[in-house]
């Protein structure tokens, strides 16, 4: 069983909370997604922080940022399923 599982592009999947719920729970996870809603191959983009916050609905939360780049903004959670 990992110990540790790491998803830097949620924005490619179709179904994060989908993906995230065949997780067991407990689970420590580190998720990135961005705002990116150009690229045709992004299908989950969130609008914000907070947005990616619910979208994830992790149990328990270490980490929440956010990093502007000069076309999009890059947000990352580490916590608990």
């Amino acid at each position: 069983a990992p110990g540790l599982v790491i998803n830097t592009s949620c924005e490619h999947l179709s179904d994060v909370s989908g993906w995230l719920s065949t997780l067991p729970p407990g689970l420590p996870l580190l998720l990135q997604s961005n705002d990116y809603v150009r690229e045709p191959d992004h299908r989950s983009c969130v609008a914000s922080l907070d947005a990616f916050k619910a979208q994830a609905g992790l149990s328990e939360t270490v980490f929440a940022g956010a990093q502007p780049t000069k076309n999009y903004t890059r947000f990352m959670l580490i916590g608990r399923r």
